[in-house]
């Protein structure tokens, strides 16, 4: 995580402390182990987060670790399948968006889905962004349209009785003191 990263993590932190959380998940990867620790800096009195591997990025296969020019050059026609029609894309050796709205909604099942009570997941861009599209019953072609999620920004859903609503998407109102 870089040093902006961090403060953007800090930031993050001091929001959250306006919202009683309940329950708290993450991804075991690095970087969100690591913003959850600068979030528990902020925010003493929340529960301590229960790490799952459910909540990962979208596993890119072979196109882990390259950058976008060497995917577009090396991948032409999956590269544009990924962009244009996210519903059939798969990476090669890895995930599909479907395999990943799967693994989230496994995730979700085993969550305490009771009114009133706030859970606070700190997972990944890709991720989160399948996750809105699934618990607001939209369309997983969406994702070649919808923006992405900004660097520790905050989303908020609303569960009414297993009824989701977006609430909020990528905000990072709470960044807004950042400097470059």
């Amino acid at each position: 995580m870089t040093e902006r990263g961090r403060r953007q993590a800090d930031l993050t932190g001091k929001a959250l402390s306006a919202y009683h959380i309940s329950h708290f998940f993450c991804s075991d990867a690095g970087r969100a182990l690591e913003t959850v620790e600068r979030i528990l800096k902020e925010n003493a009195g929340l529960p301590m987060p229960r790490r799952d591997p459910r909540l990962r990025e979208i596993n890119y296969g072979k196109w882990e670790g390259l950058v976008r020019k060497e995917i577009e050059d090396g991948y032409p026609e999956l590269y544009r399948a990924y962009k244009r029609d996210p519903e059939s894309f798969k990476a090669p050796d890895g995930e599909s968006f479907l395999d990943l709205q799967y693994r989230f909604l496994s995730f979700l099942a085993e969550v305490p889905q009771i009114d009133d009570e706030n859970c606070l997941v700190v997972a990944h861009s890709g991720l989160i962004r399948v996750a809105v599209l699934a618990l607001t019953h939209r369309g997983l072609n969406e994702l070649a349209v919808m923006p992405p999620m900004q660097e520790a920004s905050i989303t908020i859903l609303e569960s009414t009785r297993g009824d989701w609503k977006l609430l909020e998407s990528s905000s990072t109102k709470h960044l807004s003191g950042l400097t470059a």
